[in-house]
C-alpha cells in the first residue's frame, strides 16, 4: 500500500502543552522543556483539530505526509517525545488520549454559578498569609511594599499612632482552631515602638500558626523580649537597607544566634553594589538564613532590566510543570490566599489593589468572600496585552507589584510595549 492510501493517528501525550497565539502556535513538553514554535497553517489546523477533540486526536491519510514542513513537525513530535503518528491497521479503533484540561472544583466562578454552593465553602483553607502592618507600608520598604517611593498606594488614610491591639485581637480570634499552615506576619518599623507588644506576644503564644515579625535591622534592644518570643516561637525578619550600619547588624546577629531565636535576614537591594555588598557581609557574619528584595527607588530602573526582567531564554531555561501552568491560567501565585491588614484598619488582598473593606464592618470570613469574587488581586493573571499575544504567556511567573511600581504590564525584554 501506497503511502498516500494509509490512514493514520496523530496523537499529543498528555503532558503536551499548546497555546495559539496570532498567526503562531507553540508546543512545549513539560517534562523537559523542549518547544516547537511554528507559523505555518497547516500545522496550526492540525493542531488546532487535535486539542479541539474530545479523544485527543485526529486522523490523515498518508498524504499529509507529502508537505515537506509538516513531515518536518512530525519528526520533531517522535524526536521530542511530545507525540506519535500510527497507522491505524496497528490498532483495534482509535486510541484513547486523554489531554489534560483545567477543571478547578472550588474556582470562585464554579463556585457562583452553582446555586448548591457557595463561594466561601471551605475558604479559610484558601488563607495562607495574614500581614499586619503595624506602621503604613510606605514608612519604609518591604518584600510587601518593594519601594521608597512615598504615595504609591492609592486609597488608605494615613494613621500615625498605629494599629492597635484590640483590632488585632479581634481578627485573630476569628481564625479557625486548626489553622496551622497560615503564617501571621506583623510588620513594623521599630519592634519596641509597638506599645502593646507585650500583650501581643502572649495572645500570638496561644495561637497554633506561624509567626513572624518584621522590622528593621538597627532596632537591636530584643532582650527584654527575648523569653517571650522564644516561648511563642516567633521567627523575627530583619530587613537591612543600604548603607549598612555593620556594627549594629553584627551585635543584633550575633544576640539571635547565641540566643538560638530564629531569625532571617532580607536585603533590600536597589543596585548591583547594593547586592555585592549583601553577599560580602553573609559570608562575613556567617548569615544563615537570608533572602533578597529588589526595591525601586525611582531611577533604578536599569537595575531591574539587568536582573529582574526576564529573557526567551530565562523563561524557557528550565521545565515548567503541566501543574504550573494550569495554576498561572487560574490565579496569581504572587497574591493568592494574602490578606493584608493596615493600621486604619482597612483589609486588602494585595496593598496595590481595591480595598475589600474594613475589619470594623466586616468579619474576616466575608473579607475573604471578597477576595474570592474579586479579579483584581488573587485571580490577577497574565490575561491582557502583551502577555496575551505571547507564546509564553502561561510559562511565566504571575504578575507582581513590580509590574506596577514600573507602569507596565509585563517584566520581560520579549515585549516591550
Amino acid at each position: 500500500m501506497k503511502q498516500q492510501d494509509k490512514i493514520y493517528w496523530i496523537v499529543l501525550e498528555p503532558y503536551v502543552h499548546v497555546s495559539f497565539t496570532g498567526n503562531e502556535v507553540f508546543v512545549y513538553n513539560t517534562l523537559d522543556g523542549s518547544f516547537i514554535e511554528s507559523g505555518s497553517k497547516s500545522i496550526i489546523e492540525l493542531l488546532h483539530s487535535i486539542t479541539e477533540s474530545p479523544q485527543g486526536l485526529v486522523s490523515r491519510t498518508g498524504f499529509f505526509l507529502e508537505e515537506e514542513t509538516m513531515k518536518d513537525f512530525i519528526l520533531q513530535l517522535r524526536n521530542k517525545f511530545m507525540g506519535d503518528i500510527i497507522d491505524t491497521r496497528l490498532s483495534q479503533g482509535s486510541p484513547i488520549q486523554l489531554l489534560p484540561i483545567l477543571n478547578l472544583q472550588n474556582s470562585a466562578e464554579r463556585l457562583k454559578n452553582d446555586d448548591e454552593r457557595t463561594v466561601g465553602e471551605n475558604v479559610f483553607t484558601h488563607l495562607h498569609e495574614l500581614l499586619i502592618f503595624l506602621d503604613n507600608p510606605d514608612t519604609f520598604p518591604t518584600k510587601y511594599y518593594p519601594t521608597t517611593l512615598k504615595g504609591r498606594i492609592e486609597e488608605y488614610p494615613q494613621i500615625n499612632t498605629g494599629l492597635n491591639f484590640p483590632k488585632i485581637k479581634k481578627l485573630l480570634d476569628q481564625l479557625p482552631p486548626a489553622k496551622k499552615d497560615l503564617t501571621v506576619n506583623f510588620l513594623m518599623k521599630d519592634l519596641l515602638e509597638y506599645r502593646d507588644l507585650d500583650e501581643l506576644i502572649s495572645l500570638l503564644e496561644k495561637i497554633p500558626v506561624k509567626k513572624k515579625f518584621s522590622f528593621h535591622y538597627t532596632n537591636s534592644k530584643i532582650e527584654a523580649q527575648t523569653s517571650q518570643i522564644m516561648k511563642a516561637d516567633i521567627c523575627l525578619n530583619m530587613y537591612i537597607d543600604f548603607p549598612v550600619c555593620e556594627n549594629q547588624l553584627q551585635s543584633i546577629t550575633k544576640v539571635l544566634v547565641q540566643l538560638s531565636i530564629k531569625h532571617e535576614c532580607v536585603f533590600l537591594i536597589a543596585s548591583d553594589e547594593d547586592f555585592q555588598s549583601a553577599e560580602d557581609m553573609i559570608t562575613k557574619y556567617a548569615i544563615a538564613r537570608y533572602s533578597f528584595v529588589p526595591v525601586y527607588t525611582g531611577d533604578n530602573a536599569d537595575f531591574f532590566k539587568r536582573n529582574i526582567f526576564l529573557s526567551k531564554e530565562d523563561i524557557l531555561s528550565q521545565p515548567v510543570s503541566m501543574r504550573e501552568i494550569f495554576i498561572h491560567q487560574s490565579l496569581n501565585v504572587e497574591n493568592f490566599g494574602k490578606l493584608a491588614l493596615l493600621p486604619s484598619g482597612e483589609m486588602y488582598a494585595d496593598i496595590f489593589s481595591k480595598k475589600l473593606g474594613s475589619t470594623s464592618e466586616y468579619s474576616l470570613l466575608e473579607l475573604l468572600y471578597k477576595a474570592m469574587d474579586s479579579n483584581d488581586s488573587w485571580f490577577n493573571i497574565r490575561s491582557y496585552a502583551p502577555c496575551s499575544h505571547c507564546n509564553y504567556q502561561w510559562l511565566c511567573p504571575s504578575p507582581s507589584s513590580y509590574e506596577r511600581l514600573l507602569n507596565r504590564n509585563n517584566l520581560c525584554e520579549i515585549d516591550n510595549k
